[in-house]
């Protein structure tokens, strides 16, 4: 996400006490990552294909790439 710039929240779940509840309710009960969620549609270690698709698919779209000067 970083990468292509895509804003997005992360939460540790060995901070947040609710972000690992979350986690685990999504995985029937196990700890597996990266959990990503986008507009309400949840995806257990998505591919990068995975993830444009549904960006794209609710017209999110990564910001433009400056230009090296």
């Amino acid at each position: 996400m970083t990468d292509a710039r895509v804003p997005y929240d992360y939460f540790d779940i060995e901070e947040n006490d609710d972000a690992q509840q979350f986690v685990v309710e999504m995985n029937n009960g196990r700890r597996r990552f990266p959990l990503v969620v986008i507009e309400h549609r949840v995806m257990l270690q998505p591919t990068i294909a995975l993830v444009q698709r549904v960006l794209a698919g609710h017209g999110i779209r990564p910001f433009e790439r400056e230009l090296e000067r």
